[in-house]
């Protein structure tokens, strides 16, 4: 199944080109005041989510009963907690700040797996956005 997911990211990447997120605020899931992991926002929403139904349809074509179930949320990891708690005071003068822009001139395939109490993701493979300026919101 590997293959055949770095098959697919070979493919995408030669039509999607380079291109920016902004990244603005500040989070964390399941929620501030019952924190597991917290996050960065980005924008850019439109055009990751575009990104994302073109991986999820070839990937459900390929891979028989592949279906990412959760909501799409875009966001950059900070950290994970070990344990839940609130992160609301700690977090809240952040909730609206800009950090500014964020270039992706890649996408990369991490491996997660557990060490111990924690989850390592590990990158397996990456491959450079080369599609033209022009084609940006189109999949070949």
């Amino acid at each position: 199944e590997i293959d055949e997911v770095v098959r697919l990211l070979k493919k995408i990447s030669k039509s999607v080109h380079p291109f920016d997120l902004r990244v603005s605020g500040v989070g964390a899931f399941p929620q501030l005041t019952d924190a597991r992991v917290l996050w960065f926002g980005v924008q850019n929403k439109k055009y990751l989510g575009q990104l994302k139904d073109e991986l999820d349809a070839r990937l459900e074509s390929k891979l028989r009963g592949y279906r990412e179930q959760r909501e799409f949320s875009p966001h950059l990891t900070i950290g994970r907690l070990k344990n839940s708690q609130s992160v609301y005071d700690m977090v809240s003068p952040f909730v609206r700040k800009d950090f500014g822009k964020l270039g992706v001139e890649s996408l990369v395939l991490f491996e997660s797996h557990r060490h111990g109490a924690q989850t390592v993701y590990n990158p397996i493979f990456e491959v450079k956005l080369e599609g033209q300026p022009e084609l940006a919101l189109e999949f070949a």
